[in-house]
């Protein structure tokens, strides 16, 4: 492979092509080409990645570390276990809908409420916390008659982004 890539600028696909072709190397001695560039990126061959013709254009993937995902407020999973038994009126679960993408960032704000199934779509201009923020007060204060305890005990959503800051509804 080495005297291939150096010899002629091959790449390991048309080298690997080329040693199946002509019937060189029986399949069980054979390597794939990822396996080339794994050998490659690690240093095992005798040739640098420079040296190949197409190596520099490769796109080189990257691991992405979860490790320090940021935690948006408290887990779901730790609610209340009367909120799991939906006995009590009053536990809105939250999210948000958006459209395909066009020239708009309109989005649904969709609540549920557990007991019940009650469900409400709020339209909102975006989904900036300012926004969805507004568009829950802006509902929550259409019910002036009604004690806003009895209606709304708890909102409950995803980690969203959207929901990042949205932490006291009251305020």
């Amino acid at each position: 492979m080495e005297s291939k890539t150096l010899a002629k600028p091959w790449s390991f696909d048309a080298a690997v092509g080329y040693t199946k072709h002509k019937g060189l190397f029986v399949r069980n001695e054979r390597v794939c080409t990822k396996t080339l560039y794994n050998y490659l990126h690690k240093g095992v061959l005798g040739i640098k990645a420079i040296d190949l013709p197409l190596v520099v254009r490769r796109s080189q993937r990257k691991s992405i570390s979860r490790k320090h995902k940021r935690e948006l407020g408290k887990s779901i999973e730790l609610r209340d276990p009367n909120i799991k038994m939906r006995e009590e009126f009053g536990h809105w679960e939250l999210d948000t809908v958006r459209r395909t993408k066009d020239k708009t960032n309109h989005v649904l704000i969709s609540l549920l409420e557990r007991k019940s199934r009650l469900y409400m779509a709020l339209w909102s201009p975006s989904t900036r916390v300012t926004d969805v923020k507004e568009t829950l007060h802006a509902w929550l204060n259409t019910f002036k008659d009604v004690h806003l305890s009895c209606l709304c005990k708890t909102i409950i959503a995803d980690n969203g982004l959207e929901f990042s800051e949205i932490s006291n509804l009251e305020n």
